[in-house]
């Protein structure tokens, strides 16, 4: 008996790209999601930050609020440039921007799921490198997560400050200049990303006691109490509120509110005038 003759199937370039094309794309976006995550899963939100074009605060200090210069550089003393570890205020916004307010506009940051959220959730390992002040060495927890609820961005637009440097200020960087420093030295801050409270979640592992648990939450509460200090004249509006939101045997909830600013975006200044 003759077996059937075989069938010849042509599949052509046309019916393939489409396909190829969308199996690219999920794994570019799959790839993505896996790249935005840090160990366990956690995920890393300094990378997500960076890759905005925004600098990460960790510890949310109140220095980086829009119109604020910074100094980011200075002589070393080999007599090169060198990058501060940290930026430093050198002028508040309200002394060189009077009556300049930055717009508020929303924000959100993907998460590990391709969602977008106006919360920030922040666990295990994640928490001590935004709060770099804070030992969590603690057989007590047998879980912890900070969350950033309500995120905004407060900014101005390059048009906002150009040319509108008050005259104190530029007198301070002319000093500056003179003493030395270079132009190149010194941004301002034009961006701000905030959250109006924070709140962190501990879960208790079932041998913790009571004094344990007691000495934990008040490390925890010492560390948030230093959180967005110093940030300007305003420096007691901008205090934290501080209450144990929730406690019982399994867990406990500390609530911090008030303003904390979690990213910047800056710029170098141009070269000061005469007004």
């Amino acid at each position: 008996m003759l077996a059937p003759p075989r069938t010849k199937v042509v599949v052509s370039w046309k019916t393939v790209l489409p396909v190829l094309l969308v199996l690219c794309l999920l794994a570019a976006h799959f790839f993505r999601v896996r790249n935005i995550s840090g160990t366990n899963g956690l995920t890393d939100t300094f990378g997500l930050l960076k890759e905005r074009g925004y600098v990460p605060n960790p510890g949310f200090s109140g220095v980086f609020r829009p119109g604020t210069i910074i100094q980011i550089s200075e002589r070393g003393s080999d007599g090169n440039d060198t990058q501060l570890r940290a930026p430093l205020p050198f002028a508040w916004s309200d002394e060189c921007f009077p009556g300049k307010t930055p717009r508020n506009l929303e924000f959100s940051l993907p998460n590990s799921t391709g969602g977008s959220s106006a919360g920030l959730a922040i666990d295990g390992s994640m928490v001590t490198k935004w709060m770099p002040s804070l030992s969590l060495q603690n057989d007590a927890a047998s879980n912890y997560s900070l969350s950033l609820e309500n995120t905004r961005i407060q900014a101005f637009a390059k048009g906002d400050l150009s040319e509108n440097l008050a005259a104190t200020c530029v007198q301070k960087l002319k000093n500056a200049i003179q003493a030395g420093d270079k132009t190149e030295w010194f941004q301002v801050v034009m961006e701000s990303v905030t959250a109006e409270s924070l709140q962190f979640h501990v879960l208790w592992k079932d041998n913790a006691s009571a004094t344990v648990k007691r000495e934990f939450t008040n490390k925890i509460t010492n560390s948030l109490a230093q959180t967005a200090q110093g940030s300007t004249g305003e420096s007691a509006d901008r205090k934290l509120k501080i209450d144990v939101t929730d406690s019982s045997s399994r867990q406990t909830e500390i609530t911090a509110k008030g303003e904390v600013v979690f990213a910047y975006r800056a710029r170098t200044l141009e070269p000061v005038t005469d007004h």
